[in-house]
């Protein structure tokens, strides 16, 4: 008998995205005819933050007896940084999951802001939003540093094999749909003041009943 290989089809499921933006950078940069002082600033933006980030989803989740042990072990995960900001994203099982990465990520946005301000008179302001995949919105592989054609419809026959590989390594893929759309545009709304968080609970409690569901 031939092997079978089997795909299936992919499970529905919801992400988190989160934005941390370096504010007042670009009058820094301008004003500071020291290029090496605010290149050693952003050096520390992008060395620091997401390992403070992690280092705080590591405490607050390890306090939350309700959390598995699987989503505990899910640190924040870089999806790509766009000039002097920071994106993460990953995907969440309940609602208390969401709680802990949100709570994770202001207390690391308060306490990197107060100590890059400290020093170059800089700050941090974040933006956080959810999206549903597969549908509205979509996952799509960037085809930069392999030999795949972008066109040749090889990424067509979504899977959940494919989204698995998505939620692990997320800076090889890009993310459309209106749920992306509707995160950047609101983050213009955020300031070092307040953290923007946009969530449509009712799709999450159609995805997350009660505790949650496992993937």
């Amino acid at each position: 008998m031939k092997n079978q290989f089997v795909l299936r089809k992919p499970e529905y499921r919801i992400r988190l995205f989160l934005s941390v933006d370096l504010t007042g950078s670009t009058n820094f940069k301008s004003s500071d005819s020291s290029t090496f002082r605010w290149l050693k600033a952003f050096q520390k933006f992008y060395g620091e933050f997401p390992a403070l980030f992690q280092k705080k989803y590591v405490e607050v989740s390890g306090s939350i007896p309700d959390l598995s042990a699987d989503e505990k072990a899910q640190i924040p995960k870089v999806w790509k940084t766009v000039g002097d900001e920071i994106l993460f994203v990953n995907r969440v099982h309940s609602i208390t999951q969401l709680g802990a990465y949100v709570s994770a990520f202001s207390g690391a946005l308060k306490e990197f802001g107060q100590e890059i301000h400290g020093i170059h008179k800089l700050n941090t302001k974040g933006n956080a939003w959810v999206a549903a995949f597969p549908s509205p919105n979509c996952s799509i592989s960037l085809s930069i540093g392999t030999n795949q054609d972008p066109i040749s419809g090889g990424n067509e026959l979504l899977t959940e094999d494919f989204e698995r590989k998505v939620d692990e390594t997320p800076r090889d893929y890009d993310f459309l749909g209106k749920g992306i759309d509707s995160g950047f545009r609101i983050a213009r709304n955020s300031s070092v003041l307040s953290l923007t968080l946009v969530t449509d609970f009712r799709e999450f409690h159609r995805v997350c009943p009660a505790r949650g569901v496992r993937g």
